[in-house]
């Protein structure tokens, strides 16, 4: 919820979550799920230099008792569950555009998954941030309405990170990075291993940005 205007992640704050899910406390079967069942492997097998692309989501949620709660969406969530696996010396560094009007919720949001995370490939431009609104109409479904997304991701922002170890690209909006972009990093030398994650780029957008 929001809290003197800054804010968090769901009612469960997903980094917590990923924690406990990590730790040895914590289930087999959660374990497994996220792939952690043995943290020493996932930390020695995971890259020095990760870069993730994608969208900070300005979410409100209206619950079915019509509560409204305020979250980061999108992209926050990878980077909280990669912060929580990472090993000592990795470094997350998120590429992506973030509004003026969001930049200082995102980065105190941040701030909190502790030094992994790195902010020298985001960009602040003078627009308002991508927003989402999830309207719940019964316990399985809901309403997703979207203003339109950031700038996406160029030839020319891509080579931020074209000597990183990995780049995992996020699909949030589905407009989050250009094909020709990806395409240009795969051509360079000893190019990064490239994950793709489809997300919103399966989904349709009705006139009105209600997602289907």
């Amino acid at each position: 919820q929001k809290h003197d205007g800054v804010y968090g992640a769901y009612p469960r704050d997903c980094a917590s979550q990923a924690e406990e899910a990590c730790s040895k406390k914590a289930s087999p079967v959660l374990r497994k799920n996220l792939g952690a069942l043995d943290l020493n492997k996932a930390e020695s097998r995971m890259p020095k230099t990760l870069a993730v692309l994608g969208t900070f989501i300005r979410d409100t949620i209206i619950t079915l008792d019509q509560q409204h709660i305020e979250s980061i969406g999108g992209l926050y969530h990878s980077l909280a569950y990669l912060a929580s696996l990472a090993a000592p010396d990795t470094t997350l560094h998120p590429l992506c555009y973030v509004g003026d009007d969001f930049y200082a919720s995102v980065v105190h949001a941040l701030s909190a998954l502790g030094p992994h995370v790195q902010l020298d490939c985001m960009r602040r431009v003078s627009q308002p941030n991508t927003a989402v609104t999830l309207i719940y109409r019964s316990a399985e479904g809901r309403d997703e309405i979207t203003t339109p997304p950031m700038a996406a991701i160029s030839k020319r922002d891509i080579a931020a990170v074209a000597q990183h170890d990995a780049v995992l690209a996020n699909l949030i909006t589905g407009e989050d990075i250009e094909l020709n972009a990806l395409q240009h990093l795969k051509t360079k030398p000893n190019a990064p291993l490239v994950y793709l994650d489809l997300h919103s780029r399966a989904l349709g957008i009705a006139a009105h940005g209600r997602r289907y």
